[in-house]
């Protein structure tokens, strides 16, 4: 929900010239691809995933 909070602001407008599109939904669904893609890369560049999931449950869990 952050990641959506911080993002939507930013794409505002981006689908303007796509006149018969359901564009709040596109961009909402762009914004969530790219949230996908970018933990996807993240991912793949971790030297110890398991480390680094259980370092976010953690952080996670403080901010509560």
């Amino acid at each position: 929900m952050e990641y959506l909070a911080e993002t939507l602001p930013k794409s505002k407008g981006m689908l303007e010239s796509m006149e018969y599109l359901d564009r709040g939904a596109e961009t909402v669904s762009l914004i969530v691809d790219n949230y996908i893609a970018m933990n996807v890369k993240l991912s793949r560049e971790s030297k110890d995933i398991k480390q680094e999931i259980r370092n976010l449950r953690i952080e996670k869990t403080l901010r509560r």
